[in-house]
């Protein structure tokens, strides 16, 4: 396979760039394509996409050399972590998360909003914490992708969700006198059984 070309075009009033390559297949021509991103630095060869980041780009060789984002200090997202935070100071469940989860509810907070912000992959996750006021909420977090699956493996932890729903059970008994629980954990497990999504408390 050849190093092939790369080709340039302008969207409106970015540049972008993709890799053209012509190989044979079983005696047959055929033509790859392979997306860089936005230009960044033609002459040098830097390029910008949501999959990988900001990135050097060899012609020659193929390699790629990743290179780290510089953390914004002075323009944040503020409000919507915020607003989550007052929501769950408010209600009295940040105080839950706390008893429940102790020198890990900053990891903890930080993915929740994470994920009910944007939702995105978890590769994504340290650039949103870097632009956000949960920066400032939650200084002492890491969301490096090895660090959210170390994470993750100790929230998986039988022992800490045991703790988790004592102090839930008191804090579901201290806003309502009577209530159900629905657990649906034992149903088949299927995506597309709308029962297993089922998990809360009605109050009455």
């Amino acid at each position: 396979m050849s190093n092939g070309f790369i080709r340039y075009e302008t969207k409106k009033d970015a540049e972008y760039a993709c890799v053209c390559r012509a190989m044979r297949t079983e005696g047959k021509k055929t033509n790859t394509v392979e997306w860089l991103g936005k230009v960044i630095d033609k002459e040098n060869g830097i390029y910008q996409s949501r999959k990988r980041g900001k990135f050097q780009y060899s012609l020659e060789n193929g390699e790629i050399k990743y290179i780290p984002s510089a953390m914004e200090k002075l323009i944040l997202d503020f409000g919507d972590s915020y607003f989550l935070k007052e929501m769950l100071n408010r209600s009295g469940f940040m105080k839950l998360i706390e008893n429940a989860f102790g020198e890990k509810t900053d990891a903890l907070t930080s993915l929740l909003f994470y994920k009910s912000l944007g939702g995105e992959a978890n590769c994504y996750a340290q650039t949103w914490w870097e632009g956000s006021y949960a920066r400032l909420l939650f200084p002492k977090v890491s969301l490096a992708s090895q660090r959210i699956s170390e994470a993750l493996q100790e929230f998986g932890d039988e022992g800490l969700q045991r703790i988790f729903f004592k102090e839930y059970l008191q804090y579901v008994s201290s806003q309502c006198s009577v209530g159900v629980l629905i657990d649906s954990t034992g149903l088949p497990n299927d995506i597309h059984f709308p029962l297993t999504a089922l998990i809360g408390v009605s109050c009455m």
